[in-house]
């Protein structure tokens, strides 16, 4: 597994919390999209290097991700149409390739100050 750099359990039903990837160092894609039944997204996924692009659009029951996010490498972030979802992580490091963050249809009211270390995002 420690080479595995991509895992997409799109639309996938049996799947209720993302467990620790800690040991997945190589991981540049999480794709959660329509996972339906997904609560909790592990805080491992907040600390992988190398991961690009973490998708959970349309993870209607998801309340809980990572508390903080440690990722220079992030691309894309999308956590649209998870109506439950209402704490946006802190940002604990510099990200300038982050293009793209989806928040579409969440109910986070209110970003982290940290957000300003988010320094490649255009509005």
């Amino acid at each position: 597994m420690k080479c595995l750099i991509s895992i997409d359990f799109t639309d996938c039903i049996f799947i209720r919390e993302v467990p620790d990837m800690s040991g997945i160092l190589k991981l540049r894609t999480l794709y959660l999209d329509n996972c339906i039944n997904v609560t909790k997204i592990h805080d491992s996924i907040g600390f992988l290097d190398n991961l690009e692009e973490l998708t959970a659009t349309g993870c209607t029951n998801l309340s809980t991700v990572p508390i903080a996010f440690n990722l220079p490498s992030r691309r894309v972030l999308s956590f649209s149409e998870c109506s439950k979802l209402v704490r946006f992580p802190e940002i604990l490091c510099e990200i300038e390739n982050l293009r793209h963050v989806n928040l579409w249809q969440t109910a986070i009211e209110e970003l982290p100050f940290s957000i300003g270390n988010v320094t490649g995002l255009v509005v």
